[in-house]
């Protein structure tokens, strides 16, 4: 009986778990994560979309993330991004903006309150179309 618990105790344990990405296999779509003692091997992780429509942002080593295990088995497990932390801090506190910070010091801020989307610490931009572009000001 005491061996049932105590493997019943390790799967609810493993059903929800924090942890830091400590590898990112980009080809694949696979991380490994640390979560307490453990390391877990090569397991997918979540993103925005993933049909017709896609969206690719892969984690960054040391971000913490939250690790789903079905069953509580860790084989089965998958990574929700994201965590802040002390290390990497929100860009921004803004009540309803969407703020994006990149390592390169890329920065793009849509806020509402003033209707302005901000766009700075680019080195580029590139923007195709097959039939026209059009810019406004009214």
């Amino acid at each position: 009986m005491n061996a049932q618990l105590t493997e019943i105790m390790r799967l609810i344990t493993n059903l929800i778990r924090t942890g830091v990405v400590t590898e990112v296999d980009r080809e694949n779509w696979l991380c490994r994560v640390k979560t307490g003692e453990l390391e877990t091997n090569w397991i997918n992780w979540l993103t925005l979309r993933a049909g017709g429509a896609r969206t690719w942002w892969c984690p960054s080593p040391d971000e913490q993330v939250v690790v789903l295990s079905m069953g509580g088995n860790l084989e089965t497990a998958f990574v929700l991004p994201a965590i802040y932390s002390n290390q990497f801090a929100p860009p921004s506190d803004s009540v309803d903006g969407c703020v994006t910070e990149y390592p390169d010091g890329g920065w793009f801020e849509y806020e509402p309150a003033t209707g302005r989307w901000h766009v700075r610490g680019i080195k580029s931009m590139v923007i195709e179309a097959a039939d026209n572009i059009t810019l406004k000001n009214r």
